[in-house]
């Protein structure tokens, strides 16, 4: 990827001393970022936006991740960056069985990168089933973003986030689309790879720009 999302280049979180812990409870467990559960304030926000929605930002907070972790020489994060992208519209085709840094684990500018991949691969698997577990997984990935920053640039973005992106694709919300169509229904187009019904229309990356007016990315 040539770029970086414009909002995240003033954020002043590039080369900040690494100020968190990482270590084996943190990787292994997700001490200190892993899902407060179904009730909880971030799965209650993502429950107003659709499965692409959702998958887009996780797109864009991978940005501000590798942007505050990565070596810009390492070409490594930035593709799975790229990747990310393209699993935000249609994950099958995304492999992330094969993740950067897994022999890095332990090192703090990697092994958060590696942790934010793999929940992102259980986000696709679970986005592919419409498994509600689906969202505690996404705000995992969300929340690990936020624990690796120095300042609260991210999660004021993220904020904004929300409810711009709400606006956007409300009328493709989990429980929208369950309102509208049975289980079954819902499994034949997931089967089928009809994901527009069910995920919502994809959206363009500088629809994360919550700056801009909501209308001018509205689908359709």
């Amino acid at each position: 990827m040539s770029d970086i999302l414009p909002f995240v280049l003033p954020a002043s979180i590039a080369r900040s001393p690494i100020g968190f812990r990482w270590e084996p409870d943190q990787y292994d467990f997700g001490h200190g970022f892993t899902s407060d559960g179904s009730r909880s304030a971030i799965v209650q926000k993502l429950l107003l936006m659709s499965v692409r929605g959702t998958l887009g930002l996780l797109a864009a907070s991978a940005e501000w991740l590798t942007h505050r972790l990565a070596d810009p020489a390492d070409p490594l994060p930035f593709d799975l960056v790229a990747a990310l992208w393209a699993g935000a519209v249609d994950p099958r085709p995304v492999d992330l069985a094969m993740l950067p840094y897994a022999e890095h684990m332990i090192d703090p500018s990697k092994g958060p990168i590696l942790t934010y991949a793999r929940t992102v691969r259980s986000c696709y698997e679970t986005a592919l089933c419409f498994d509600g577990a689906f969202l505690s997984y996404a705000e995992t990935a969300l929340r690990l973003v936020d624990y690796v920053m120095p300042n609260r640039a991210y999660r004021h973005w993220r904020r904004d986030c929300f409810g711009h992106l709400a606006t956007l694709t409300s009328s493709h919300s989990m429980p929208a689309v369950r309102a509208s169509l049975d289980e079954a229904a819902i499994a034949r187009k997931l089967s089928d790879g009809d994901f527009d019904e069910i995920w919502g229309p994809a959206l363009p990356r500088d629809a994360y720009d919550p700056r801009k007016r909501a209308d001018s990315h509205r689908p359709g």
